[in-house]
């Protein structure tokens, strides 16, 4: 960062940067939309605000490809304009396709045939769309195309998660505070009973344990769909 030359002196500015590693583990369910998760502190001593909340819907498929590339439609109606703010697609790849590849490119599609976002896959990768009310009314489409050394397998497929962003995040659950020490674990008991209804048909509602720091300062978002 430079200061403005009109300053009297020199800015100086100081950053500070604290480390964390906090691990969580989700329990096996104890009732419908009720389990424990389990939180690990492999760092230094932390005080954790933890809460629940219902920030995105989910749906998770295998989309199986004949020859080199494959063009699926995302249905995007005015409804979800207003519900979702964004989508983000998670594309997975077995291993043994991707060697194959010597290229694993992707477009995405408006209603009017323009290019959203465009890019190249590797085995994991997440590309987001964002800002749906931006782009023109109408489906969104996803090409995706495999370059293979060789001909290509006589059939591969990839695992696309779909996230959808709510515009108004959904409050859960505000939890107490709480001292994690060093190695130590806590529990947290989930109960998501509340958001069992879809929010979008086709998809799960997936909530969010958020941590944040004793000032609100979010540490990390743990999503709590299975």
């Amino acid at each position: 960062m430079v200061a403005q030359p009109n300053l009297p002196k020199a800015a100086q500015i100081q950053l500070k940067v604290k480390a964390f590693s906090l691990a969580v583990t989700l329990g096996t369910e104890e009732a419908p939309g009720r389990f424990t998760a389990y939180l690990q502190n492999n760092y230094e001593a932390v005080k954790l605000v933890p809460a629940i909340a219902l920030k995105a819907v989910r749906s998770k498929r295998v989309v199986p490809v004949t020859g080199t590339e494959t063009t699926l439609a995302l249905p995007v109606s005015a409804d979800d304009r207003k519900t979702f703010s964004q989508i983000a697609l998670g594309f997975s790849t077995a291993r043994s396709t991707y060697d194959l590849m010597t290229d694993y490119p992707y477009r995405i599609f408006d209603s009017q045939k323009s290019v959203v976002t465009s890019g190249g896959l590797e085995i994991e990768t997440t590309v987001l769309v964002g800002n749906l009310k931006e782009l023109p009314e109408g489906d969104l489409s996803v090409n995706v195309a495999g370059s293979f050394a060789t001909s290509a397998p006589a059939a591969w497929s990839f695992t696309l998660t779909e996230s959808r962003v709510l515009a108004n995040t959904v409050s859960v659950a505000s939890l107490a505070r709480m001292l994690v020490e060093t190695a130590q674990q806590k529990t947290i008991a989930v109960d998501l009973t509340s958001i069992q209804a879809p929010v979008s048909k086709g998809f799960d509602n997936c909530a969010t344990l958020s941590l944040a720091d004793a000032t609100g300062r979010l540490i990390q978002d743990v999503p709590l769909c299975r």
